[in-house]
């Protein structure tokens, strides 16, 4: 199948659920916009006879959203939940950090991990979780490799540590967004 931007936002317009026989619920957790993302998987869910029910969090309340268990997240009871963590906003905690980057990669791998034991402490649903884009800025080029601060080395880093931390999770899968961004 070509997906092909224009024309699946004209289906979405459109989009007939009539002939749909399986429902699905899916919440997207983001700190990046996600509402042309929603209208598109509809229409892709869609094709394959799957009504999509979508519950999208509010724009970067994902901490809010998980740890409150009377949040909308959880009366939405969904089957699965996509995590999407943004380069930007990492950026952002990355220039404000005061401490050194190897704190930094801790306290941002532990702060994941916490999102992800608090949905399992609430729902069964599986998570789909984001992993960074790298960045294209490289203040100090191909030597960002060995400076171990670098916002370039420590997103490789927390990539491979998001990668191992899902491998004893069985309902935790990873959106390679950077290697999406790659193709």
């Amino acid at each position: 199948m070509r997906l092909d931007y224009r024309q699946l936002i004209q289906q979405a317009r459109t989009l007939d659920l009539g002939s749909c026989k399986q429902s699905f619920r899916l919440a997207i957790l983001a700190d990046c916009t996600t509402q042309q993302l929603a209208s598109l998987l509809r229409v892709l869910f869609a094709e394959r006879g799957i009504r999509l029910e979508v519950l999208e969090g509010a724009f970067d309340a994902i901490e809010p959203q998980v740890y409150d268990h009377n949040s909308a997240l959880y009366e939405f009871s969904p089957d699965s939940i996509v995590v999407l963590n943004s380069l930007q906003a990492l950026r952002s905690r990355y220039y404000r950090r005061s401490s050194s980057g190897a704190s930094f990669l801790d306290e941002e791998t532990g702060r994941i991990q916490s999102v992800w034991d608090a949905i399992h402490s609430h729902t069964s649903a599986t998570i789909v979780q984001s992993n960074f884009v790298m960045p294209t800025e490289r203040l100090f080029g191909n030597y960002d490799h060995k400076v171990a601060d670098s916002l370039y080395a420590l997103v490789g880093a927390l990539n491979l540590r998001i990668a191992e931390h899902a491998r004893n999770r069985k309902c935790l899968f990873i959106n390679d967004i950077d290697s999406i961004s790659s193709y």
